[in-house]
């Protein structure tokens, strides 16, 4: 609870929030605006509405909209007569032109998309068993075509990295075993 004393009638009031004393300040009997007020909201509210037809700018129907004169006057109202006409898009031939010349340099490198425009090499992986020719852009500095190419040269992919690696007990090799994931651990327990 809130003590405020209000500026206008010089009571103290309680209030739940800031909110409900502004709302009783702009309410008060000897708030100095408050004729102003009360005759905007009276003129808002009495204020007449007209029906007023309008041709839709996609479909051409004709709609009706119930309108006061200010917000015929200002253009405060739908120019479409329904959502689907005013969120559907026409595009222009020459924008249609535009996105096919820029579509017709794309195509698909090593699982890269490419733009016409940006330049490309060709690099020969570095692994010695695959030695496969790949594209990428000159200021990258990778060496191998694929993740699995390069971890295999450089000692193989993380093992103990699994989400779900777990020991099992292996009766054929007399010890525990770390296996990476759920799915070697169904094999072993299935394989014995």
């Amino acid at each position: 609870m809130i003590k405020r004393t209000c500026e206008y009638c010089k009571k103290e009031l309680k209030f739940d929030n800031g909110w409900q004393f502004g709302a009783h300040k702009v309410n008060c009997e000897f708030y100095p605006h408050r004729a102003r007020r009360i005759k905007r909201i009276k003129l808002s509210s009495i204020d007449p509405k007209k029906i007023y037809k309008f041709q839709c700018l996609k479909c051409n129907a004709e709609y009706q909209l119930e309108l006061t004169d200010y917000k015929f006057s200002v253009g405060k109202y739908s120019k479409y007569c329904s959502s689907k006409c005013s969120h559907s898009k026409t595009w222009s031939e020459e924008h249609k032109k535009k996105l096919s010349e820029k579509m017709k340099g794309y195509h698909f490198g090593n699982a890269i998309p490419t733009f016409a425009g940006i330049t490309y090499e060709t690099r020969i992986c570095s692994n010695p068993i695959c030695k496969n020719e790949f594209e990428i852009e000159p200021c990258k500095k990778t060496k191998y075509c694929s993740v699995k190419c390069g971890a295999w040269n450089n000692g193989g992919l993380r093992s103990n990295a699994g989400k779900h690696g777990s020991w099992y007990y292996c009766k054929h090799l007399d010890k525990e075993v770390y296996l990476d994931s759920t799915w070697e651990l169904e094999l072993a327990t299935h394989f014995g």
